[in-house]
């Protein structure tokens, strides 16, 4: 499992290598939407923009970009969107095929 790392600033960067890939996040809070969306490049170009960041589904699953089973878990209650303390309550892990079959 890989936690990819978050707080709750309303706009963040940084940098994570999955697999043999560099890539440079941004996550930002939408405050009109209070929707949190990830997007993702590596090299200077652009992999996806604006991804929502909801509970429940593997966020990069629609993509064919060689990340799978990245799900945003929420810690106080599994089954809501994270909030505003994105980083404190929910959090972004990366799953591997084993974690998602034992459940």
């Amino acid at each position: 499992m890989i936690e990819i790392p978050l707080n709750s600033e309303p706009e963040q960067s940084f940098s994570i290598i999955l697999g043999e890939t560099t890539y440079d996040c941004v996550v930002m809070l939408n405050s009109r939407t209070g929707i949190w969306t990830i997007s993702l490049s590596s090299l200077g170009i652009n992999i996806v923009g604006g991804v929502s960041l909801l509970g429940g589904i593997d966020i990069f699953g629609q993509y064919n970009i060689g990340i799978s089973n990245a799900y945003v878990i929420n810690l106080e209650n599994s089954s809501l969107d994270p909030d505003i303390d994105l980083g404190i309550s929910a959090k972004i892990f990366i799953l591997t095929e084993e974690e998602i079959s034992n459940g």
